[in-house]
């Protein structure tokens, strides 16, 4: 999402605060006078005119190169049915202004043959996140059903065109031998890696129960553009399991002072004891990382558990981020009395502790006090315990058919984890009404109050002469 290998000779927030620090100490807010000999001479005006030319547009609406935004992206790049260069600049760039002239060339030589285009990151800076843009400029190639492939060659015509000719080229080999792709039916996956900072810091790590690791990088450093892809593939790999972060040392400082960050890249691992991270020393590779991750998520794990669902408040925190969604109807407490209910809820959790590495979340309501889950699940009135999984995202569940005993339903989880069969759709969202937690405790019998048929019968005056045999 956010870690791309930056191209040779590229500039830098650091350069960008240099180059707006020098328009102002060379008298960018005072008011020159031509005549007087003072503030600004004519050869200096004209140099801070190109550069603030420079600074707000580097392609005009002539120019043959294709100007992107985040309302274009999709349909000019990523659902081109052909081959896209695209530039990631920044307006205040000298090294994207000085590439602008080659980059309109590039243009006009691959007319008609790909595109070319440009997108400004310092105005559509989430876009170039989702692409790691952490240098400028950066230039990628897209080609339909592929992830974009950096350019990292001289910047001059003749060799940005011929890099493109050999992704054509690859292209058209793909297609004559039957691999045709559809526009962007395989789009670059954005990193699942989340982007921290001061604000949100605390709010999504500090006081999360979920393992998080974290890294913080410099956008110059050189090790830390290598790390990128891998660490974006960690991510992806790991999403829905453990949460990777990432941390912009040079816009946020005080993260990098809070935690005595003292080199790049630093990955710090935020396990129960948040406030006391610890470092990641293992390989910088995707597959180091996922396994590190994965064992410190078995360590760290908290113990499984079985939720009552009791408003949409639960069914949103527990089945909204989890790959399988277990939800069990337990028969009414009278049926089952408070140690019948223990038994089924040591059994789920037994099943729930069984499969505790795995991304699945484990609920269950008394039978009745979730109508519209029941209606659409199909269970209801009758064949308590009942099990269903579910999977919110796909909008789809299937039921346990067999026993409801802790060896069929291991066997369901387990066919569930491998695509399930006979799987039916959700239709629709369920009603997921507020109730209140079960007391622990055995239902009550309500008694009902008793009466006499003659009160019930008569109007309360009575009738002496009214015989009962009447009746």
């Amino acid at each position: 999402m956010w870690g791309s290998t930056a191209s040779i000779n590229s500039c830098t927030t650091g350069a960008r605060r240099k180059f707006l620090q020098g328009l102002h100490s060379n008298g960018a807010n005072q008011a020159p006078s031509l005549s007087s000999g003072k503030g600004i001479n004519s050869e200096r005006l004209l140099e801070l005119s190109g550069s603030l030319r420079g600074v707000y547009a580097l392609y005009g609406p002539s120019s043959p190169v294709v100007q992107l935004n985040p309302s274009n992206f999709k349909s000019k790049v990523l659902n081109s049915n052909g081959v896209v260069l695209v530039e990631f600049f920044a307006p205040w760039c000298g090294h994207c202004q000085a590439l602008t002239p080659t980059w309109e060339k590039v243009a006009n030589v691959l007319k008609g043959v790909a595109t070319v285009a440009a997108l400004d990151a310092d105005a559509h800076k989430s876009l170039a996140q989702e692409y790691g843009i952490r240098g400028f400029p950066t230039i990628k190639v897209f080609a339909p059903g592929k992830p974009p492939v950096d350019y990292q060659g001289a910047r001059d015509v003749t060799p940005i065109a011929d890099f493109a000719y050999q992704q054509i080229k690859a292209l058209l080999k793909e297609r004559l031998n039957g691999k045709s792709a559809e526009g962007s039916s395989q789009k670059s996956e954005p990193s699942a890696s989340v982007e921290l900072n001061s604000r949100n810091f605390d709010e999504l790590v500090i006081k999360s129960k979920d393992l998080w690791i974290v890294e913080f990088f410099a956008p110059w450093c050189g090790h830390c553009k290598k790390l990128a892809p891998e660490w974006k593939k960690a991510a992806n790999n790991l999403k829905g399991q453990v949460k990777l972060g990432h941390v912009d040392c040079d816009a946020e400082k005080s993260l990098m002072s809070r935690f005595n960050v003292q080199g790049f890249p630093t990955i710090l691992v935020f396990g129960a004891d948040k406030e006391s991270p610890f470092p990641y020393e293992g390989a910088r590779s995707a597959s180091a990382i996922e396994s590190f991750a994965l064992e410190q998520l078995e360590t760290n794990a908290a113990p499984p558990e079985v939720t009552e669902l009791t408003s949409p408040d639960v069914m949103e925190e527990k089945c909204g981020s989890a790959a399988i969604c277990f939800v069990a109807f337990l028969p009414d407490i009278l049926d089952s009395k408070a140690e019948g209910r223990n038994k089924y809820l040591e059994l789920l959790l037994s099943v729930a502790e069984k499969f505790r590495k795995s991304p699945y979340s484990y609920l269950w309501a008394a039978a009745g006090k979730q109508p519209d889950l029941e209606k659409h699940v199909g269970v209801g009135g009758y064949g308590y315990p009942a099990l269903v999984a579910l999977n919110l995202k796909k909008k789809a569940y299937a039921p346990l058919k067999s026993a409801f005993e802790r060896d069929h339903i291991i066997e369901f989880v387990k066919e569930a984890g491998r695509g399930g069969k006979g799987n039916l759709p959700l239709e629709g969202s369920p009603e997921i009404v507020k109730t209140e937690p079960w007391d622990g405790k055995d239902g009550q019998i309500i008694e009902e109050d008793e009466f006499s048929l003659d009160e019930l019968m008569g109007d309360g005056d009575g009738d002496d002469n009214v015989s009962k045999d009447e009746l």
